[in-house]
């Protein structure tokens, strides 16, 4: 993603591991769950664990999906609006994924099978597929699994929801950031509204029956 797109949180390195993580870690190591450190347990981890056995064979990373209607509203606006058709970030398995639970099968990625999604974890080859979905990131490599999730579906497995609750909508930081957006004015105050959490088109995104197994507090 463009670094000059991305706010001074996200602009870290801390953000930017996903690409590197096949090639630093040793070729022993062969599956990695990357947590968020602001996540409640309710279940053991072996229960997270064994959602590796659901994916399918091309399947390399697990994540659940966006609960923030963003990616819909700020993030693919252009590209839908030239792509009427387009279900990119409209609710379901194209909303969006979350970061903060991933499963990734680092023996799978390293396989020759997936040769083309090592190659688009690349900073360039990224960067060209993002601007086919006219996405300018702001949230790291959250964004760019986003973007290669729409261009490479088949190598992302829809971790189930309850592994990833979001329970707030944003957090103080975030809603600083869209107070600082300069929006149209018409739109202004439906923004805001999304961006809280208070327009009920936003819990089409937020759906998930199933009972919450790890909690995501986004602190």
């Amino acid at each position: 993603m463009d670094s000059e797109d991305c706010k001074t949180k996200y602009g870290k390195d801390l953000f930017f591991l996903a690409p590197f993580y096949h090639r630093e870690y040793p070729p022993g190591l062969q599956r990695l769950i990357v947590l968020d450190i602001d996540l409640l347990f309710m279940i053991d981890l072996a229960e997270l664990n064994h959602q590796f056995n659901l994916m399918a064979e091309k399947e390399v990373f697990g994540i659940a999906a966006e609960f923030k209607i963003w990616f819909y509203k700020f993030l693919t606006t252009e590209f839908r609006d030239s792509h009427p058709e387009t279900i990119i970030a409209s609710p379901g398995r194209k909303q969006g994924l979350k970061t903060g639970v991933i499963l990734l099968d680092l023996k799978k990625l390293r396989d020759p099978a997936s040769s083309i999604l090592r190659s688009a974890l690349l900073p360039s080859i990224s960067k060209q597929i993002a601007d086919t979905f006219s996405f300018k990131g702001k949230c790291g490599d959250q964004c760019q699994l986003n973007v290669l999730s729409w261009k490479y579906p088949e190598y992302f497995y829809q971790l189930p929801c309850q592994f990833n609750v979001q329970h707030d909508q944003f957090s103080s930081e975030e809603i600083k950031l869209f107070e600082e957006e300069e929006f149209d004015e018409d739109l202004e105050k439906d923004i805001i509204d999304q961006v809280l959490g208070k327009n009920p088109e936003d819990k089409r995104y937020q759906y998930c029956k199933q009972p919450t197994k790890i909690c995501h507090r986004n602190y």
